[in-house]
């Protein structure tokens, strides 16, 4: 009866996971077409922010800020590292399928700018694997800054700031967020074809290297943001 009960209980744990992870894929898709739609880099880059700041504001699955409690509850031995493993990578395929919902939104319906969209895609398809790794890692290490920082404060106005002012900072340095990518690619071309997914996997390898270090050096360092 007790088996059946914890059977049950990760069953239904599982799912919510799920559900979470595609609503977050959903919610950076929106703020990348938020952002498209301003016509311009700063633009974007001010708007993009509302799409972490409805994963923050709806408890949503997001596959970076998540390197966060990851990273800690391997670290404190509260969860077996390839449970982690296993679960964010659910949570990554769960963020993508978000992705591919709202895309074919915004294609079917025409809610995009789409001179804007294919001049962020031409940027980043030129990418080199060592310069994706690079660039996921500097994005992640302020996207999870941003999750830190807003588990600190309660106010949604405090919250929405933090978010803002980290997408902001990663999207005028040019940096790579494979979950925000993933819309880019699969809107203007294919996340399916060889070069674009080489492209994807490198960004995530950054992401996850700059989520688990800067996790690591707060939590050490016994940073503000970090607690």
């Amino acid at each position: 009866m007790k088996d059946k009960s914890l059977k049950h209980k990760m069953i239904i744990d599982m799912c919510n996971i799920i559900i979470k992870a595609i609503l977050a894929g959903m919610c950076i898709s929106i703020g990348a077409i938020a952002g498209i739609n301003t016509g311009n880099k700063v633009g974007n880059a001010v708007v993009f922010g509302i799409g972490l700041w409805m994963c923050m504001l709806l408890g949503a699955e997001l596959f970076t800020g998540n390197m966060v409690k990851a990273t800690r509850r391997v670290r404190e031995r509260r969860s077996k590292l390839y449970s982690e493993v296993f679960q964010q990578c659910s949570v990554l395929i769960c963020n993508c399928i978000g992705v591919l919902i709202v895309v074919a939104i915004a294609r079917t319906y025409n809610m995009c700018n789409v001179e804007m969209a294919n001049t962020i895609y031409s940027a980043k398809s030129g990418l080199g694997c060592i310069e994706a790794v690079i660039k996921g890692i500097m994005c992640n290490v302020l996207i999870c800054i941003a999750v830190m920082g807003c588990r600190k404060v309660s106010s949604l106005i405090e919250r929405y700031i933090i978010c803002v002012t980290c997408v902001f900072a990663f999207i005028m340095c040019g940096f790579e967020h494979c979950i925000a990518d993933m819309f880019y690619i699969q809107f203007c071309d294919s996340l399916f074809n060889i070069k674009n997914m080489v492209n994807i996997v490198c960004i995530i390898i950054g992401n996850i290297i700059g989520g688990v270090l800067v996790t690591i050096y707060c939590d050490k360092e016994h940073c503000s943001i970090g607690d």
